[in-house]
């Protein structure tokens, strides 16, 4: 209890408490400490996930210019020596 101006006690640690604690909360539910480490442990899979996708999708991609016939690639102005070059183009943008 504080005692402010005219002897009147007001609940000042109970108040700043209650409001530190709706700070961190959403929705109307407490903010689990752990939850960011999961949200964290979360990203990182997805992030691997995608990755993984990503870079299957270029050894497809590069092994089928690769393995496209001479004639075929030369009429489509692509060269197969520049599989892995234009495969990372198409995968990634780069």
């Amino acid at each position: 209890m504080h005692q402010v101006h005219g002897g009147i006690l007001l609940p000042a640690v109970v108040s700043a408490n209650k409001h530190a604690h709706l700070a961190g909360m959403s929705k109307g539910q407490p903010k689990s400490p752990w939850q960011d480490r999961k949200d964290d442990k979360m990203k990182l899979f997805e992030t691997l996930k995608t990755a993984a996708a990503n870079h299957a999708l270029y050894r497809r991609t590069r092994d089928e210019i690769a393995r496209m016939p001479r004639d075929v690639a030369l009429d489509l102005g692509i060269f197969p020596e520049d599989a892995d070059r234009i495969a990372w183009a198409a995968i990634y943008g780069k």
